[in-house]
């Protein structure tokens, strides 16, 4: 078990890294803490201690799940402070999108290229909006934004299937 929280440290150490390399690249001008790693692994943990207690003793979580926590995780410390409050939540929605995206693919991205089609990126789309509105006060049911992903994403899975048999 502690392999994985090292292993999970490194892979967000490195997604955190490479995001703050990218928008420094773009002439972003923000902050961030030089214990983000850490601050979000512990309300990553803090999180995720009900859902561990669903799970047999000694088993891992799926992949989507670990992405999952730690996408809320990002989104809900906000952990970039820029001058500008819109920004702000736009580049943490973005940098949360980005870790959870790196630990679902990882495996896939690193062995070949990797490119999304024009409805995955519209998916992601909607999710990055989806990631915007949960820091608003809207009194909106946010389940309801998640359960549609869910059937997009499944209309998606079925519908390229149906092509690749077709």
């Amino acid at each position: 078990m502690l392999r994985n929280i090292e292993k999970r440290r490194q892979e967000l150490k490195d997604a955190i890294d490479s995001f703050k390399e990218k928008l420094l690249s773009d002439g972003y001008e923000f902050e961030i803490s030089d214990n983000i790693v850490e601050e979000v692994l512990k309300t990553y943990q803090m999180l995720l201690t009900g859902l561990h207690d669903v799970h047999a003793e000694g088993t891992n979580l799926h992949i989507s799940k670990v992405a999952s926590g730690l996408e809320i995780s990002i989104n809900y410390m906000q952990p970039i402070k820029c001058s500008q409050i819109a920004m702000n939540i736009a580049l943490n929605a973005q940098l949360a999108l980005t870790v959870a995206f790196t630990f679902v693919f990882s495996k896939i991205i690193d062995n070949l290229d990797f490119k999304l089609s024009g409805p995955e990126e519209d998916l992601l789309k909607e999710h990055h909006n989806w990631l915007l509105l949960t820091l608003s006060d809207s009194p909106f049911d946010y389940s309801i934004i998640c359960n549609s992903l869910f059937w997009k994403a499944f209309l998606l899975s079925v519908t390229q299937r149906l092509q690749l048999e077709g």
